[in-house]
């Protein structure tokens, strides 16, 4: 359901392991994926070799309303369910790391 022409940027925040960026690399001119954690930019960044995806910036940092370092709550399990937020109702984070940060602007 999302209209992701030729000439268009395309704004992935929160990249995950790249799933979204690779659809929409394959429509869009270019692709800005953020994602915060180490372990997804990783997968991220393998998954847009795989796909021999050139048109695709990868940031590694959490998006947020400065550019000082955040800290991120890595959820258990790993996977895409971590947050800057210190509490989140109904997640059990095991780990916290400081990432960069960047701001829309």
């Amino acid at each position: 359901g999302l209209d992701i022409g030729p000439h268009d940027t395309v704004l992935d925040i929160g990249g995950n392991i790249g799933t979204f960026a690779v659809m929409a690399a394959a429509r869009a001119k270019h692709v800005v994926t953020v994602e915060p954690d180490a372990d997804n930019l990783r997968l991220l960044r393998a998954n847009l070799k795989l796909n021999r995806l050139a048109n695709v910036d990868v940031i590694h940092a959490a998006v947020s309303s400065t550019d000082s370092p955040v800290r991120l709550q890595i959820a258990a399990g790993g996977g895409g369910f971590h947050t800057t937020l210190e509490h989140y109702e109904g997640r059990n984070f095991t780990m916290t790391a400081e990432v960069p940060a960047v701001t829309l602007d």
